[in-house]
Parts: structure tokens; C-alpha cells; sequence
């Protein structure tokens, strides 16, 4: 059975967000949990256990920080569960990571799962229904799942009249390309990879709602995600 090891984490926070442990065993991962502070040692141990899977952690500055970075580096796979927010942390570990991500909004979307996505987690999951979450802007092929934008018609609909020109329409097309770009930069999942084959997730989700737990529990032990559960 793999592990998924929590360094410094609120486990049952992260649990009544994202499903129970039995949830989890079933996907065939355990849990080890590791206090903060950390003692070196044993977080060193367990980031060299040969069936961890994934490494979740909630604080990028803590004394473990250059452990974890070392997992990613050599192509392990860190989870950063965001639920408290702290706007400086995408940036932050951005910087550290070489990830182009700033935190872009906290605010309610519903939400289209992104081919990059499906990569990662199956096609099972389309949609996410109306929820609140941390939201990071990153490049487009680390969004995972993106706000679903209004159309074009639905635009013009609230910001064009009827008699409008053809000056005053082409202003509004170009106010909706700069809306769209920037509704689809608030994304609550993204990842990124480095050259080894690591893999670095944000998790902007403040709650549960509807399948987000199957979508975490997918995408962290790589399994297909099932619409059904």
C-alpha cells in the first residue's frame, strides 16, 4: 500500500474536505502524519520511504521546507493544501519551484475540469458545481480547472444595447477577451512539473462540495476519478 505523508497538516481538516482515511485506503494509500515542528530526522526517513506516494504540506517556510523541495526536485510528488489561504504562498512557492503562480482571487465559480486535467484524473468529472475556493493564476497548461466564463451573447448581453456601433461592439469583443482571460486565471487546482517528473499541486478548495473529494483523491493516487461515488 502507498503512503501519503502530511508534514505539519491538519489531517482531520484535511479528511473532512476530502473524504476519511477509509476513503483513502480503498484507493490504496495510507496515511502517516508528522507534527509541526518537525524533526528532521524522521521527515527525512519518511520522504525517502520507497512506497510514499505524495507529500501534503500547509506551510512552505517551515524547517522541512528544503526536505520537501528535494523530494520535488528528484521527481516526488508535493501537495500544497491551501484552504487557509495565505495570499503569499502560490508566489512564494512559485518562486521556489519555477512556477509562474500569483494568488488571483477568493471568490465562487462553478467550475469545467481542463484537458490537463483528464491527463491526471480521467475525463469521469466535467463540472464542479458553485463553490468558494483559494484561486491561483498559472499558465495554461498547469490549470486544472478553471472558472466555467459566461459566452460571448451572454456578455453582450450585460454590457452591449441593442443600437450599439460597430466601434462600440468591437470595444465590447475586446472587454470580453480580457474578461474571459482573466475569469480563466482563477483556477482552485493547478500543478506543475519539472524536468525530473516532479510534480507541485496547489489545492485552493475551502470545502467538500460535490466531487471535489472524488476530484483530490484522483488526482493524489492516480486514480481514474469515478462520477458515480
Amino acid at each position: 500500500m502507498k503512503t501519503i505523508l502530511f508534514l505539519g497538516v491538519e489531517v482531520d481538516l484535511f479528511t473532512s474536505c476530502f473524504g476519511n482515511e477509509s476513503l483513502w485506503k480503498a484507493l490504496g494509500c495510507q496515511f502517516q502524519s508528522l507534527p509541526e515542528p518537525c524533526n528532521l530526522a524522521a521527515a527525512a526517513e519518511a520522504l525517502g520511504n520507497k512506497d510514499l506516494q505524495c507529500v501534503v504540506i500547509e506551510d512552505h517556510e517551515n524547517e522541512v521546507w528544503d526536505l520537501v523541495k528535494g523530494y520535488y526536485d528528484k521527481g516526488g510528488f508535493v501537495v500544497y493544501f491551501g484552504i487557509m489561504g495565505e495570499f503569499s504562498a502560490p508566489s512564494a512557492i512559485g518562486g521556489e519551484i519555477g512556477a509562474d503562480w500569483s494568488f488571483s482571487a477568493y471568490t465562487t465559480h462553478n467550475y469545467l475540469l481542463t484537458p490537463v486535467a483528464f491527463n491526471y484524473i480521467g475525463d469521469a468529472i466535467r463540472k464542479q458545481q458553485y463553490s468558494k475556493c483559494n484561486l491561483v493564476a498559472a499558465p495554461e497548461g498547469e490549470r486544472l480547472m478553471v472558472p466555467e466564463v459566461m459566452t460571448l451573447e451572454e456578455f453582450f448581453e450585460e454590457n452591449a444595447s441593442d443600437d450599439d456601433d460597430e466601434e462600440e461592439v468591437a470595444k465590447a469583443k475586446a472587454s470580453y477577451e480580457e474578461f474571459r482571460e482573466a475569469q480563466l486565471r482563477q483556477s482552485p487546482l493547478v500543478l506543475h512539473r519539472n524536468e525530473k517528473g516532479g510534480r507541485f499541486a496547489y489545492l485552493g478548495f475551502v470545502n467538500g462540495d460535490g466531487k471535489i473529494p472524488n476530484i483530490v483523491q484522483a488526482l493524489l493516487t492516480d486514480t481514474p476519478a469515478n462520477a458515480s461515488v
